[in-house]
């Protein structure tokens, strides 16, 4: 898998979203020149990572470009921030759409709607998808990508994020950087 601009994704974060069945994404500053992009995401359940097509440097903007949803501000101090950030990866996020959560509440999200509410919330609209906010305090945003997995039959998208977590833990001591919890 190349980057953005041609340069190759370390090997190990490449294998990751292959192994993992990883094969489409957008570009999120894409969206600002044709919104219709994201009606080539599945409207379907589904895993999504947000990707840095570069080697992910420590940039970062005190105040981000998230909406702020009710009222909240999205942004966190540079502490916080710095405490997050995961070396050695081009991994970001990783998201979920759908599934069913340990408590049995069932979301009928889909990858379209998760996405496309994820990429307006980082554009500022006043949108609920707190998750992943941290991605909007890099000065570099916008060129990353967001590669998505559907869902197979009978898998639940919720154990597949806890899963692919618990993967990147495993390799790297910590949750990807703009996850904040499980």
């Amino acid at each position: 898998m190349n980057g953005l601009r041609g340069e190759p994704m370390d090997s190990v974060d490449s294998s990751f979203l292959t192994s993992n069945k990883f094969e489409h994404f957008i570009r999120i500053g894409d969206y600002e020149r044709n919104q219709d992009i994201t009606l080539s995401i599945p409207n379907t359940e589904g895993v999504y990572a947000v990707v840095s097509p570069h080697y992910p440097e420590k940039r970062f903007l005190i105040e981000g470009t998230g909406g702020f949803f009710k009222r909240k501000n999205p942004n966190v101090p540079k502490h916080v921030v710095l405490k997050n950030w995961v070396e050695g990866t081009h991994i970001l996020y990783l998201g979920k759409a759908g599934g069913t959560d340990k408590k049995g509440k069932i979301s009928k999200a889909t990858l379209r709607d998760r996405i496309t509410a994820y990429i307006k919330f980082g554009y500022g609209y006043d949108i609920g998808h707190w998750g992943g906010r941290l991605i909007w305090q890099l000065e570099y945003s916008r060129d990353l990508l967001i590669y998505w997995r559907i869902s197979n039959d009978g898998e639940n998208p919720v154990e597949i994020e806890k899963m692919l977590i618990r993967d990147f833990e495993d390799r790297h001591g910590k949750m990807p950087f703009a996850n904040l919890r499980h």
